[in-house]
């Protein structure tokens, strides 16, 4: 018997079978359905300082469950807990989850700051918008005056190695 969570059994799996790096729509419900539903996935918290704490997915989908039924249905909080705690959430539920979660950091990042990630064991990554300006391109084999870039936006990931792994905390 694996002492690995059902969730990272399923990113094992989905890294050995991988044959591209591309984006894959299937791979991101999995991962989120797992999340949602798995209670043995606890992920380590990290500030500066060191492990803060730990952090389970399922249990916070769960509250939010909870806290739905008892106050949009005035069910008693206990039964509403009970029935959050034997829920478990479908894939149709899971890809609306994520396209909240993208749709939150599309529209945060707007506001100009840094979207902080939050820190994990071995990382601590934060997300910013970057705007780019109108470039002019050359072409790769130096013909014509290039092409023009217009202004975009882009996002920009910050990271680095994190102080508790340097000080191996």
């Amino acid at each position: 018997m694996s002492n690995k969570s059902k969730v990272e059994e399923l990113l094992h799996d989905i890294n050995v079978n991988l044959s591209q790096r591309s984006a894959s729509q299937k791979d991101e419900v999995r991962v989120m359905q797992e999340m949602l539903n798995d209670r043995t996935y606890w992920v380590g918290e990290y500030d500066k300082c060191g492990k803060i704490g730990n952090y389970c997915p399922s249990d916070s989908a769960r509250k939010i469950v909870a806290s739905v039924i008892a106050n949009g249905c005035k069910v008693p909080v206990s039964e509403a807990k009970a029935i959050a705690e034997n829920y478990e959430f479908t894939r149709p539920e899971s890809s609306e989850m994520i396209n909240i979660a993208k749709e939150f950091v599309n529209t945060y990042i707007q506001t100009g700051r840094k979207l902080p990630l939050g820190g994990r064991e071995d990382m601590n990554v934060s997300l910013s918008l970057k705007e780019v300006g109108v470039q002019n391109k050359k072409l790769p084999n130096g013909n014509g005056d290039g092409v023009i870039i217009p202004a975009h936006k882009t996002v920009k990931a910050q990271g680095g190695c994190p102080k508790w792994v340097r000080e191996g905390k």
